[in-house]
Formats: C-alpha cells, structure tokens, sequence
C-alpha cells in the first residue's frame, strides 16, 4: 500500500477555503459593503457639493455670474468723429479675445467668447428723450436707449417689418431705422413705419427714427436678455402727483451704422462682458477659482485705439457667491464626514469580528497543523492566504461597483479604499492567528493585564487630545469639497475607542457588584451567567460597534434637528414673524383690518415717523417705533435667543429702554432727543444686522409710548408684523393680505423663506445621507453584536449542552446568552448616548454652521429626545432579537462528544 502524499501549502489552503466557504462569503460581503462604504462616502459628498455649487450659481443669474464691463468711450464722446469710432469698435472684437486667453485656467474654463455691445442711454443714463408717437397719450414722456448689438439677429426673432439698414452716410437726412421688442412697441403705442424724433446732445435740431420693425427675444433667458431686463419690457412710471407718465424702452439700430451717429446723443459706452457657464464650475477648484476672479477684476484690459487706449475693467459678484458657498459647504462637508463615520467605522468593526471569528472556528485546526510541525510563520501565512481570499474579492467587488454606481469616484481614493480594505484585515489575521483566543476577542474581567491598562489610558487620552484639538483649531481652513478634514473625521471614532474603554472596565466593575446580590438570590440565571460572563470578558470589537453606532446616530439626528430648527429661526428672523407686510404707507384702518382676518393672531405695526438728532450726534437718526407688548407676541415663534429687542418697554437706571445701531460715534448709554422736552432714553447699542423693517442707518427702535410729542413726528406706519395662527393655511392668508395691500406692497412669508433655504441641494441631500447613514450603522452594529455572539457558538454549545443536561430549558439558555451581552448593551447604549449628546456640542463649537442655515449667527443646538429614544429602543429591541438568534442557534449546536475539528478534512 503506498504512502499518502503529503498535502502542499497550496492544497491545504484549498481544502481550509472548501471548509471555512460560509465564512468566507461572509467576509467577503462585509470587505464589500466597507470598501463600498468607502468609496461611495467621499463620493455622494462631492456629488451633493457639486450640485448645491451649480444651483446656487445659476440661481444667482447672469447679472452676479458673468464678468461684465461698461466703458465710456472717451475717444469720440461728445466729439461726433465717426472715424475715431470706427477705429476703436473695429478692435473691440481682437481685444475681447485677447483677454479671454490671457485668463488664468480655471477662470477661462468658465466662461465662453467675450461678447459686446454698443450703447447710448442719454444724459446720466436718463435715456434719450423722445418726440413721442404721432398718436401718443396725452401727457406722457418718451425716454430711449438706443442700442447696437452685432448678434442682434441670433439673440432675436423678427416678428414683423424688417432689420434695420444700415446707414449710407453720417449724419444722413435719412431716419435711423430702429427695432424694438413686441411689447416694447404695443406699451409706446409705437407701430411700424412710424416716424419719431430723438433730441440729440448740443444741437437744437432733432435727429428722425423710424420703426422698421419688431422682434421678440429667441431666448429670454440667455445672458444678453437677463444682464439687462430693461430690453425685455418698457418701464412705466407716473409722476408723484399722478399727473403724467414718463416711458423707458430700448431700441436697436444697425450695428454697422453705429460710429455714424454715435457721436449725436450723450452718454456712449461700449458694454462688453463674458458669459459664465455654472455648469463647467467645479468643487475642486473653487479656491483657486476664487483667487482667479480677484485677479482678473483687479487688473486693468487695455483696448488700443490708435492714440488713446479705452481700459476696460471688469466687475462680477461671482466672488461673494462662491464665498458664500464655500462656507455652507465646508460646513456641510463637516457634518458628513462625522456622519460618514459611523456606519465606515461599524463597518471595519464588524469586518475585524468576522476575520477574527474565522481564526476563532479554526483553533482546532491550527492546533494540529503546530502539533505536526508546523512553524509560527507557516501557519500565519495559512491564516493570512485564506483571509484574503475573501477581503481582496470583497474589496475590489465593493469598490469598483460603488464607484461605477456614484458615476465614476476618483481613482486615487477608490484603490487607496479597496487596498486598505483587503490587506489590513489580512495583517490582523496573521497577527492574531497565533493569539488563544484572538487578542481583540479576549475578555478582560478575569485576567486583566497591565498592558491592557495602557492600552485602555491610551485611547482615551487620545480621544482627549482629539477633541482639544478639534476646539482649539477649529475647522480645518483646507478648501471646501477638496477632501475630508482628518482631524474632524477621526475625533468621533476616537471618542467611540476611548469611552469603549471606560465602559470595558465598567462592566468589570458592575459584574463584581453584581456577585452578592445574585448569590443571594433563588435561581441558577443570574449565577452562572455572571459567572460565564465574568470568565469569558467584555469584547472590544461588539462594544465599539455599539458605541459608534448609537453615539453618531445621535449625533447625526441632533445635528439635522439643529439644522432644520435654525433654518426655521433664520426664516422667522428675516421676516420679522411668521408674515411681514411692508409698503411705502400702510393706512392705520387698513393695518386693523389685517389684525381682524382670520388665521392672525397677533400684530405689531412699526411706526417710521421720521428723523431725530441726538445729543452730542451730528448724524441724522431714522426713528421706528412699535408698541413692546405687540412686538414680543409676535416674536413669540422665535426662541428667545433671537428676540434682539427682548428689553424693549422696560427701564434701565430709571430710563426707557431704546435699542441703536449703524453710529459711526460711540453712543451715550442715557441721551436725550435734541430740542425735545421728552424724557431721556437708555440706549442699548446694537451691532447685529437689523430686522428688514429697519431700513435705515443710523437708526433708533423706541416704545411708541416715548415718542417725542414736541418734535411734529408723523404716525406713518410702514411694517406689519404678524404672528399666524397654528394650522392657518399661510399661503392662502398671504394671497388675501395681498390683495388687501395692492402690488405696491410686499408681503413676505417665513414659510416661504424656509422653502427657499431647504430647496437648495444640499440641505436635501445632507438629510438623505445623514437618515441612510443612520439606518445602515445601526444594521451594521446589529450585525456586528450578532456576529460577536455567534464566534462564541462553539463554547457556549458545549456549556448550554451541559446544562441542558442538568434540566436548563430553552428561556433560561437564553437568559443565559443575554448575560453574556447584556451588561455590555446597556453600558454602551447609556455611554453611547451621552457621546451622541456631547458630540453636537463639541462640534458646533468648532463648525460654524450660521451660513449653511442662511443666518448671520449659528444655530441653537437641539437635541431630540423622541430621536434619541427611537435609537435607543431600536438597538435594543435588535439586540433582544439578536440574544434570541443566539441562544436558538446554541441550542443547536452538538454536544461536546460530537465536536469535530474545523477546517480539516
């Protein structure tokens, strides 16, 4: 008979893959779900800051987008030279390429071919003044821009007539043939082939203009149509006695025929700008991009033009907005990456549990292969060789398919991610393969060691320098959307590692406490699973999935309450109350009519009778009155913190209470109105940004009752703050308090500022991530509780066989499975939510979150107990679920003369 061959390192590693399959698929799922956890993160961030930065840049409009540029053209203003002007529209189109390709990269990037116009709107931009159409109405004024435009045909639609001609000659006898906009014509009362005449700059004589035709924008909402909205329509405005009515509308001559006549009518300017396109803006490049605008405008673009040079300088608001968004979105990008957290570092615990659990299962074969000879790095390389079997499929599978779903994440961080996935659990198994039992799965309440004392005051000095650091320093001043703030990533897994140790050496404490009473009392439960729990120890893998888990999901639920509650207080605080009515003059009757409709409860009308002086001031004082009581009630919707004028109608070292802002002088604490008999006032100075109903600077809020009577101040209403009553259709109250005040009035509404500040992408996007990352950390923290339970299935089968023998029926075998996690669960949830709660507020205090809710101060913290409470009864009620699984897959289990060895053949 021959001898067997020897098995080769190869095929003994093939025959522990056939043995070990089921936990190896189960490793493979979790290092796919981690890795994907990882890639797609960083991914959805980028993608929701990506979105936010094109909405809020295209609501922005071109007006604030695009760099735009009006000149004077000094060269033939007032000079009437036709050829100087030749000359100079002659270079306009080389020098508005020259400029585009001297942009710095990424400013070039955004914008398309600089475009231009030519343009005359009269003496100080009062347009040009008009004869009127021959069947005009009766006192009424005629004011006209005239405009050349090259791509006046592909930015219009002809609708009737013709395009202008050009001329034939300058200043020809013949009528300078115009074009205006369909409803231009219809408000003039100006129909084709009409004749008007247009006063021209130093001349008596009048120069003709004839409509030749009509046309219609092609596409209204294109940059040339919106930097202007005047070429859209024709303003209409009546005298103040309502005597006569003056109209401004635009018209448009041949382009050609501009440096004949431009020098007949004052105020020509050469108006050029560079469409920017918000959706080539990238979050990547935001800094820079805002480095390269303030570049760009500051610099001076020179137009030759023979012996002058025209300078042309360019303005744009784009700076501020991205300004403004990179201070929501460093905000936003902080809260995600805390969120991002939890279910990444519940994830890796539960990939380290299974891997561990593995090497658990496979004692017995390990043991034989060291009794057959086998060297420590022999079978640590076994050990090592069938880890990755599973992590390094699971990895590539779990990245690659996140980053094909998120649309293509970076390469860099999806190889960084799927690398770092597949072998760290690899070094840790081949680590651990010689430990017995697994160091992170060994308990330490009956044997604990010095090291483990070290390694317990490590963390949580760690965990404390952490959050030292992240109060000192702040957010990180790194670029918004350009990657994760470590620091700020790491503090809550470093807090979550530190409290797991207090609540390891907790756990000892109160299973030591426990000894007396369960000996004392009747039962065999409570003995021998404190006694079973007591020898096998508290984990540091389950406790720390428990403790990420429930301390980030709160943090995460807080986070979004504060958010949604500061948007509510921003909204209300812009306002004023739930609805403001603001107009030139509100009719006191008008005001109580408004008190009177249903769904108001409250009103404070805001007097503006007029300017004050004040002692020792030089500067005129706008003064706003309101009656205190009115104004508190109204304000009532807003936590008391942003009530600004809380003090009003109370006294102060025997004074009345005034509130004060926008002095450029220091402002005595008790003045006087100058020449007024009335009773001195204490001045609370304010240096906050002022309610909208305050519209002047400086200004004065005083308590209607100390109104100077002696100074002649009118009672002229001009706000009205109202307070809704709950469950009032507000939309609908808004549309009757509309109708009520005409369209000269405004009527703003809290309801529809909170619309406008949660539409941005954003803010819906950080509530979907931050519920989906709460969802899936719990799930993942379950399963890593579970897991735990199930690597201890072997011992526990053996003892819950024993004692089943001994009469222990299938409640008490659970019972027995709940000691071995229950003081742990407990412990956690309790310590995990006091992490949660003190999370928000170590991290407010470093993240500036007043822009990312629209406000000029950041946001009250709310905590959420019905929040907190769902958390913490759903891990529980899944922990009791898990206890159950357990136990029932214990009792399963054989009894210990029918153990075999895993792994082996």
């Amino acid at each position: 008979m021959s001898a067997r061959a020897p098995l080769t390192p190869t095929a003994l590693i093939q025959r522990a893959v056939v043995a070990s399959r089921g936990a190896l698929i189960m490793i493979a799922v979790t290092a796919a779900a981690v890795a994907a956890i990882a890639v797609a993160g960083p991914a959805a961030n980028t993608a929701e800051l990506q979105s936010d930065l094109h909405y809020r840049t295209s609501i922005a409009g071109a007006p604030v987008r695009d760099l735009v540029s009006s000149t004077t053209d000094e060269t033939y203003s007032n000079s009437g030279n036709p050829e100087s002007t030749a000359g100079v529209v002659a270079r306009i189109p080389a020098a508005l390429v020259s400029i585009h390709a001297s942009m710095p990269a990424g400013l070039r990037a955004i914008t398309s071919a600089g475009r231009y116009v030519l343009r005359s709107e009269g003496l100080a931009g009062q347009g040009i003044q008009a004869s009127g159409p021959p069947d005009q109405l009766p006192r009424s004024h005629y004011l006209y821009s005239i405009e050349a435009n090259p791509r006046l045909r592909s930015d219009t639609v002809l609708v009737s007539g013709s395009w202008p001609a050009p001329l034939a000659t300058f200043r020809s006898s013949v009528p300078i043939q115009l074009v205006t906009t369909v409803s231009s014509a219809k408000a003039l009362h100006w129909k084709v082939g009409q004749v008007q005449q247009l006063a021209v700059f130093g001349s008596i004589h009048p120069r003709a203009v004839k409509l030749v035709g009509t046309v219609r924008p092609r596409d209204p909402d294109a940059d040339y149509w919106q930097l202007d909205e005047n070429r859209l329509r024709t303003s209409v405005i009546k005298s103040i006695d309502g005597d006569s009515v003056s109209y401004f509308a635009d018209v448009w001559m041949d382009a050609g025929s501009w440096s004949k006549v431009s020098g007949e009518f004052s105020g020509p300017t050469i108006g050029t700008w560079f469409p920017t396109s918000s959706n080539s803006l990238g979050v990547n490049g935001v800094e820079t991009l805002r480095t390269d605008i303030s570049r760009f405008v500051a610099t001076a673009h020179a137009v030759d033009a023979g012996s002058q040079n025209i300078q042309l300088r360019y303005t744009t608001e784009l700076g501020p907005v991205l300004d403004s968004y990179i201070a929501r979105a460093s905000a936003a990008s902080a809260v995600l990456s805390v969120v991002e957290v939890g279910p990444l570092g519940t994830g890796a615990a539960l990939l380290l549990l299974a891997v561990l659990s593995l090497i658990d299962r496979r004692r017995s074969a390990t043991d034989l292969l060291r009794a057959r000879g086998a060297s420590g790095v022999q079978y640590r390389l076994e050990t090592a060789a069938l880890v990755a079997v599973g992590t390094v499929l699971g990895a590539l599978v779990g990245a690659v398919g996140a980053a094909v779903a998120m649309g293509g994440a970076p390469v860099g961080s999806t190889v960084a991610s799927a690398v770092l996935v597949a072998f760290v659990p690899v070094a840790v198994a081949a680590a651990a393969a010689g430990a017995r039992p697994p160091v992170l799965l060994r308990g330490g309440v009956a044997k604990p060691s010095r090291w483990r004392w070290v390694i317990d005051a490590v963390l949580i000095l760690l965990a404390a320098l952490a959050l030292l650091l992240l109060l000192q320093r702040g957010l990180s001043d790194a670029p918004a959307g350009l990657g994760v703030d470590p620091l700020l990533a790491a503090t809550p897994l470093l807090v979550s590692a530190g409290a797991c140790a207090i609540v390891l050496r907790l756990v000892q404490i109160v299973l030591r406490r426990l000894a007396a009473p369960i000996r004392r009392s009747s039962g065999a439960i409570g003995l021998v699973g404190r006694a079973n729990a007591a020898r096998t120890g508290t984990r540091f893998l389950p406790a720390f999935a428990i403790l990420t888990d429930i301390s980030v999901s709160i943090f995460a639920g807080s986070v979004l309450a504060t958010n949604q509650s500061g948007i509510h207080d921003a909204a209300v605080t812009q306002v004023g109350s739930d609805l403001s009515v603001s107009a030139p003059e509100l009719p006191e009757s008008l005001v109580k009519k408004i008190a009177a409709l249903p769904g108001v409860a409250n009103l404070a009308a805001i007097d503006s009778p007029g300017a004050v002086t004040l002692d020792g001031q030089s500067q005129n004082v706008a003064v706003f009155s309101v009656d205190p009581a009115q104004l508190r009630a109204v304000e009532s919707v807003l936590p008391a913190s942003r009530r600004q004028f809380a003090a009003l109608g109370t006294t102060a070292d025997g004074h009345a209470v005034a509130y004060a802002g926008g002095f450029t002088s220091k402002l005595a604490d008790v003045t006087r109105f100058a020449g007024s008999k009335a009773a001195a006032i204490h001045t609370v100075t304010v240096t906050d940004p002022p309610p909208k109903f305050i519209d002047g600077s400086p200004w004065l809020l005083i308590d209607s009752s100390t109104t100077p009577k002696d100074l002649g101040l009118e009672h002229d209403i001009k706000t009205a703050l109202i307070r809704v009553t709950p469950g009032t259709d507000q939309p609908a109250l808004q549309r009757r308090i509309q109708s009520m005040v005409g369209a000269s009035a405004t009527v703003a509404s809290a309801e529809t500022q909170i619309t406008s500040l949660t539409g941005a992408p954003i803010v819906g996007g950080l509530s979907g991530l931050t519920l989906l990352a709460v969802v899936l950390s719990l799930l993942l923290g379950v399963l890593a509780l579970l897991l735990s339970l199930v690597t201890g299935s072997r011992d526990r089968a053996i003892v819950l066989a024993r004692l089943r023998t001994l009469g222990f029926t299938p409640r008490q075998a659970t019972g027995l499975v709940g000691w071995e996690v229950g003081p742990m669960t407990v412990l956690g949830i309790v310590v995990g939510a006091v992490v949660g709660s003190v999370l928000p507020v170590i991290f407010l205090a470093a993240v500036d979150l007043s822009e990312f809710i629209g406000s000029t101060e950041p946001p009250a913290l709310v905590l959420d107990p019905l929040f907190i409470g769902i958390v913490v009864v759903a891990f529980a009620a899944s922990t009791v679920i898990a206890v159950i699984v357990a136990a029932r897959l214990s009792g399963r289990g054989a009894t210990p003369a029918k153990r075999r060895n895993e792994g082996l053949t």
